[in-house]
């Protein structure tokens, strides 16, 4: 199963991006397969709350999501990255996330007749700011931790970087582009023989 990369930014020359590009060249090289998915090409409309999904678990909309949560349930590996804005993700990867909600009813519903399963597999959080400060990404952390939960994988953890001002800014840290490629070698080795081990980074 491949490890998708599912890149949250909605501008050119992310940071977020070039991190994740990172990532996974590093996963790559490491013998695992990826899959790149990019928000800002997705046409899908935000979360209305109509209620739709609560009798069988799916969405009434007619738009990418479908293709979107398809493709994530195909991967036993997820990294999500996104830019923190004012504390939070981007309004793209908050709708996104959002629109989770059919996952989610419709694991209620499996766990109400029995037909629930552990799909197993992990999805993580990359995440980047200009702020240094302390609780920067503590929001958007538990965001993300309830939306793996929502479409039945388990969270394994975050890296984050601070201090990133600007398009491309990471281009100037070589240390955390270090620190990314090292996190996906181990993403691929944890694909190979899971071991739940967090990253040491």
């Amino acid at each position: 199963m491949p490890m998708l990369g599912i890149y949250g930014s909605p501008r050119q020359g992310a940071n977020t991006s070039i991190l994740l590009d990172s990532v996974l060249r590093a996963a790559e090289e490491a013998g695992s397969k990826t899959t790149r998915l990019f928000l800002k090409d997705m046409k899908y409309a935000p979360c209305d709350a109509c209620g739709g999904c609560e009798e069988n678990g799916q969405c009434v909309r007619n738009d990418d999501i479908a293709h979107i949560y398809a493709l994530i349930d195909s991967c036993q590996t997820v990294v999500l990255a996104f830019p923190v804005y004012f504390y939070g993700p981007p309004a793209p990867v908050k709708s996104f996330i959002d629109r989770a909600q059919a996952n989610f009813q419709a694991s209620r519903l499996n766990r109400q007749d029995g037909t629930n399963k552990d799909r197993g597999g992990a999805g993580y959080l990359l995440a980047a700011g200009a702020s240094k400060g302390e609780k920067l990404f503590a929001p958007s952390e538990l965001i993300v931790k309830y939306f793996f939960d929502a479409v039945n994988m388990d969270y394994g953890g975050g890296m984050f970087f601070r201090g990133l001002e600007g398009a491309g800014a990471v281009l100037r840290r070589p240390d955390y582009l270090k620190m990314a490629g090292e996190w996906g070698y181990h993403l691929a080795q944890q694909e190979k023989e899971p071991l739940n081990q967090p990253f040491p980074g």
